[in-house]
């Protein structure tokens, strides 16, 4: 397929490339823009199936006129043991490239591709047919994307980032879902203060969990719904999970890769599966998070004789996660027999010799916090280092 992958998203490359298996599967000859549309219909979580929702049409029966135009395409049986896009194809993806560079856009996103897609005959028909039109289309585009350019490969999941990961404390505030606030009037008043300044307009709350700080907000929200607050102050207020959007900036790829990860590490670590299965869960409860917070994604106790894999899943590990078996932070702990050498892997107490040095666990953490921490040979340390750690 003549178009560089550099040049889509990550979404829109993806979509291609389910495109094309779904023909193959289907036994087509070739492939045809009424593929593309349907995996991108298919697909639960897609761009596509927001702006057809936003355009208030039923996605089912998109699906289906889409599908009605699939089952009339000709079919190979034996499949042909390779297929290639038709010109239809090829046109819509360079009308999708025609757009994002007339829209300033350095990438061609699943937008693109969408109005693209009513270059192509059939599937315009398809689109029009339950009322979904060019026009239709343009506009719910327009307003989802709020003037916002694809700068980067994941640049759909900058379209809509608010209402996607945010929660609107105005409605809840409408609803009378919030309870009134007492005791906070001061602190409020403050945060109404700091937000009506034209520079230096962002208040920071600080203090530890549950003395009131969501609260302060959320009393905030009811003033701004009972018109208790200066006119100049915006009538809108977000509350944004910063959890969710870490979570979302994870790629396709690294969340496939993820839960696979068992299956890659098996790859490396041979006759090891119930270990390499425990790793890999508790990895994936980290990442979801259901672990505690604060701490590291987990800690193994790894035994066994000289040869077995300890080493080698911890290798293998830091190169799933991070890309490089570099990032493995390998400590011998035979170096550490003494039971004051805990000083040099954590660094002195105050008023002790070499105060001012850092440990080596301690310093090493500190300039590459994201990495697999090995402590080798740790049967060979001083038993406090086991308390320790």
């Amino acid at each position: 397929m003549s178009h560089s992958p550099e040049e889509f998203t990550d979404q829109t490359n993806k979509a291609i490339g389910q495109a094309l298996e779904y023909a193959q599967e289907q036994k087509h000859i070739e492939l045809v823009p009424l593929h593309l549309a349907h995996v991108l219909i298919e697909d639960e979580h897609g761009l596509s199936r927001q702006l057809i929702k936003r355009a208030e049409f039923n996605v089912q029966e998109v699906q289906e006129a889409v599908d009605l135009k699939l089952k009339k395409l000709g079919q190979q049986n034996p499949p042909p043991s390779k297929i290639y896009p038709n010109s239809s194809f090829m046109n819509v993806l360079k009308q999708a490239k025609k757009l994002s560079k007339q829209q300033k856009d350095s990438h061609t996103a699943i937008d693109h591709i969408l109005a693209a897609l009513y270059e192509d005959s059939d599937t315009a028909s398809a689109f029009v047919s339950v009322g979904l039109s060019k026009k239709r289309m343009e506009e719910v585009i327009k307003q989802i994307r709020q003037n916002k350019n694809a700068t980067s490969a994941t640049a759909e999941q900058t379209y809509q980032a608010l209402e996607k990961y945010g929660h609107n404390l105005i409605a809840d505030a409408e609803a009378g879902k919030l309870d009134p606030v007492i005791g906070r009037d001061q602190e409020i008043r403050r945060c109404i203060q700091v937000l009506s300044r034209r520079t230096k307009n962002n208040p920071v709350l600080i203090g530890e969990p549950g003395v009131g700080k969501t609260a302060i907000v959320e009393g905030l929200a009811r003033r701004i719904v009972h018109q208790d607050v200066p006119d100049t102050l915006p009538r809108r207020l977000i509350a944004l999970d910063l959890g969710a959007l870490v979570v979302s900036k994870l790629s396709q790829t690294e969340r496939e890769r993820l839960l696979k990860l068992s299956d890659h590490l098996h790859e490396n670590v041979i006759g090891q599966d119930d270990a390499v299965d425990s790793v890999a869960e508790a990895v994936l409860r980290s990442r979801a998070r259901l672990s505690r917070q604060n701490q590291p994604n987990g800690s193994f106790l790894c035994l066994g004789p000289a040869g077995v894999g300890k080493t080698e899943l911890a290798k293998t590990l830091a190169l799933e996660l991070f890309d490089s078996t570099e990032s493995m932070i390998r400590i011998d702990m035979s170096e550490y027999t003494e039971s004051h050498s805990i000083a040099r892997l954590i660094g002195a107490l105050p008023d002790y010799v070499g105060f001012e040095q850092d440990g080596q666990l301690t310093e090493t953490v500190r300039r590459q916090p994201y990495a697999v921490i090995l402590f080798d040979e740790v049967e060979n340390g001083h038993p406090q280092i086991w308390s320790t750690l």
